[in-house]
């Protein structure tokens, strides 16, 4: 009795014999997983009927290591793609893909606008951890997928990825920090529920390669760095999201064509 009223409450969908993660201390990759697997939890699903799609790759890509129940990884790039191939295939489980700047690196953003066109009935969390920075410096890497057709250089995100989804047709789009853990719960659960191609960023510099070399301090202070920084900016337009200046993070939910759905037939 003792034992089961002391456990964590995402602890049925975890391969506890994995643990401990490869994630760093306050990495947004085990944070936005956790609060994933809390809001998978409010909405009633259990292991069984949940699919982590990854490719595999870097940190992010080590998330399927700890799941029980279905998980996928797959190569080549074009991820989201495959992950609603598996969707198509597995139409009864939730499918999740979990990526970062490498898988888009790879494929460019042509796997996330088709698959949006579509509208396919798929949840994408996509945990922007600035990697690409590190190959902008290097010359000759800046003509791979995510860069050669970037006409923003200076800016620290090539892509405005809130406003390319909701252009390209998602169902729902947010974006919030590892600060924002309640409300990306929220957030994760319209997405799980949502009809169509739901959308999330996680804005989280890798430790390693970005934050380290910002000078972003310890975990606690990089948090308070997410509160200063944040701009809670709920229907705010798309245009605005864009990450040129990491001073001003606008966070919110952006699209949720299930709530316009509502209020029109009221």
């Amino acid at each position: 009795m003792g034992a089961s009223k002391n456990r964590h409450p995402v602890e049925p969908y975890l391969r506890l014999d994995s643990f401990p993660s490869v994630w760093c201390p306050g990495c947004g990759i085990g944070i936005a997983f956790n609060t994933f697997l809390q809001a998978a939890s409010k909405t009633g699903l259990s292991e069984r009927e949940i699919c982590v799609v990854s490719s595999g790759i870097s940190c992010t890509g080590k998330i399927p290591d700890y799941m029980k129940g279905p998980c996928e990884i797959v190569g080549g790039g074009a991820v989201i793609q495959k992950g609603a191939e598996f969707k198509s295939s597995s139409p009864q489980l939730t499918v999740v893909v979990f990526l970062n700047d490498n898988d888009f690196l790879l494929s460019g953003l042509d796997d996330l606008g088709e698959t949006c066109r579509k509208n396919e009935n798929l949840v994408v969390v996509y945990i922007n951890n600035f990697i690409f920075h590190v190959f902008w410096e290097h010359k000759e890497y800046r003509d791979l997928p995510f860069l050669e057709k970037s006409s923003l250089p200076d800016s620290i995100s090539p892509f405005n990825l809130p406003r390319f989804a909701e252009k390209a047709g998602a169902s729902f789009v947010a974006r919030w920090t590892p600060l924002h853990v309640r409300r990306m719960r929220y957030s994760m659960q319209k997405a799980i529920q949502a009809e169509g191609f739901a959308f999330i960023e996680v804005v989280s510099p890798c430790l390693m390669y970005y934050a380290s070399a910002g000078g972003l301090g310890q975990t606690l202070d990089r948090m308070g760095g997410f509160l200063e920084q944040s701009v809670i900016r709920h229907d705010s337009s798309t245009e605005l999201t864009d990450l040129k200046d990491l001073s001003r993070i606008v966070v919110g939910e952006f699209v949720d064509k299930s709530s316009e759905e509502k209020l029109s037939s009221r």
